[in-house]
């Protein structure tokens, strides 16, 4: 089947109701000028997607290196052991305790949700659609969505999206009200308890954009979270003079750090080079005085005076 179009001819909502009708597999991959993103169908069934800063195995990633503390080289191999195969992933990090399965379902279903939510906020830009006769490999855990549900939802999200956004920006940064007593040391779990995660997360430094970078969780529950906190004045936002301020002096920190970084490597050439002048020198005058001390050695002279003797010169 071939579909294509642009999303001001025809809204994605009426794009994923014709593919739903028709029960088709495939890809859906949208394009709004600055981003790409795709919504994965089988059988009508919306079953994943992604966007090209929003990605299941990118944000598995974060979760399982910065919330489990697992280590990111060993991550990383796990990982590329599977390429693209996300639903071999899925079960082989249920199957080997990684993450309980109810867990892993849950957080794969949201994510996917909140990315295909998300993509119905382009209005403008092209869509195609591409026929795939197998797409099980891009399925985590054999999830699936009816369309009318995803859209209901979508609809619902788009009048909530511009609420949070008319308060929270990218480039906000929060700072705590006070002190949560019941705060932990550790960090909540994120698919638990996404709010106190995200709270845990301010640091009156960071703003949102490295907070969705850094996450594990989706843009949209990265906003939910920041409303909800907002809302109920557990955190603050700070002024925009004040925000550009603080990402002012901590970008000359990170400037002042490389000229600091190659001071210490010049100081530690130098004082191998010195080391290794001394060495050299020790060496050469350990030989000439060894020298010497063998020409001047009577017993030395002795032997030359015996060799010269018996081989007389001319």
């Amino acid at each position: 089947m071939v579909l294509s179009g642009t999303l001001r001819e025809f809204i994605l909502a009426d794009v994923c109701q014709l593919l739903a009708q028709q029960k088709i597999t495939g890809k859906l991959i949208l394009n709004n000028g600055r981003s790409e993103g795709c919504i994965v169908f089988k059988n009508g069934l919306i079953v994943s997607a992604e966007k090209n800063d929003e990605k299941l195995n990118l944000k598995l990633f974060n979760y399982l290196t910065k919330f489990k503390k697992l280590s990111p080289n060993k991550i990383t191999d796990f990982f590329s052991s599977y390429e693209a195969d996300i639903h071999k992933l899925s079960l082989d990090i249920v199957s080997h305790g990684i993450i309980p399965r109810e867990i892993m379902y849950s957080y794969s279903e949201a994510l996917i949700e909140d990315i295909v939510c998300s993509l119905f906020l382009w209005h403008t830009g092209s869509y195609r659609f591409s026929s795939l006769r197998n797409v099980d490999h891009l399925i985590p855990l054999n999830i699936s969505f009816p369309v009318e549900n995803i859209v209901m939802e979508a609809m619902r999200r788009i009048d909530e999206w511009h609420r949070m956004v008319a308060n929270i920006s990218y480039e906000t940064t929060f700072v705590k009200a006070q002190k949560n007593p019941n705060e932990t040391i550790t960090p909540p779990d994120p698919v638990t308890d996404t709010t106190n995660h995200i709270y845990y997360l301010i640091d009156g430094v960071s703003p949102v954009f490295e907070i969705i970078n850094d996450s594990s969780l989706s843009e949209y529950k990265v906003f939910e979270a920041l409303n909800t906190l907002l809302l109920s004045k557990s955190i603050l936002p700070l002024s925009d003079k004040y925000s550009r301020t603080v990402h002012a002096a901590i970008q000359q920190k990170e400037k002042n750090k490389k000229p600091l970084t190659l001071q210490i490597i010049s100081s530690i050439l130098i004082t191998v080079a010195i080391i290794s002048v001394i060495i050299l020198f020790a060496w050469f005058l350990r030989n000439t005085t060894h020298s010497y001390l063998q020409f001047t050695n009577p017993r030395f002279l002795s032997n030359l005076d015996i060799f010269f003797s018996s081989n007389p010169v001319g």
